[in-house]
């Protein structure tokens, strides 16, 4: 009796695993669906760049003011859209890197526990808000409106790039506001 309990744990085990196997390879697809979605962002954002700022230096130069300022107000409110892409998938590439690196270090056997399985696991992982914190595992991340108050980790990343489009649009849109009224 203590043999048959031994290999349903064993057949069990197996299963878990596999789960996992198909957990990581699940998540590095979204990991690099979302890393190319975060770099046509990018490209995005360099010709939308280019293009508002040749249509700006036309407009000044050839003295249509009002043009210029519209195109301003357009280009901050793109701006603000683009930043706000930029961290939406930024976010969701960093979960769906947290949940590969999650499966990996328990295949690994760098933690003990399995981890909970696709019926137990919280909404917020579903829901690409997730991050992999090395003593807690799997932890809550902000979400997009508390992501926009904290800083970056790193000088060079997506959320960088992010907060930068986002404040400058809305600069941009302020000081285009402020120049249609008067």
């Amino acid at each position: 009796m203590p043999f048959a309990m031994t290999q349903a744990s064993l057949e069990e085990q197996e299963d878990r695993e596999e789960e996992l196997l198909t957990e990581y390879t699940e998540a590095g697809e979204e990991f690099r669906y979302r890393d190319r979605l975060l770099h046509n962002s990018y490209y995005l954002l360099i010709v939308g760049s280019i293009f508002l700022s040749g249509n700006l230096i036309q407009s000044h130069t050839s003295g249509d003011t009002q043009f210029a300022i519209v195109q301003l107000l357009l280009g901050g409110l793109a701006l603000v859209f683009i930043g706000a892409v930029i961290l939406t998938h930024f976010i969701q590439r960093r979960s769906a890197n947290a949940v590969r690196f999650r499966a990996a270090a328990y295949i690994e056997g760098a933690h003990e526990e399995f981890p909970e399985r696709p019926l137990g696991i919280p909404y917020w992982v579903i829901g690409h808000n997730c991050r992999f914190d090395e003593q807690e595992g799997l932890v809550k991340s902000g979400t997009f409106w508390e992501e926009l108050r904290t800083r970056p980790t790193e000088l060079y990343s997506a959320k960088t790039v992010a907060l930068t489009c986002i404040w400058g649009g809305a600069i941009l849109v302020a000081l285009s506001s402020g120049l249609i009224i008067i």
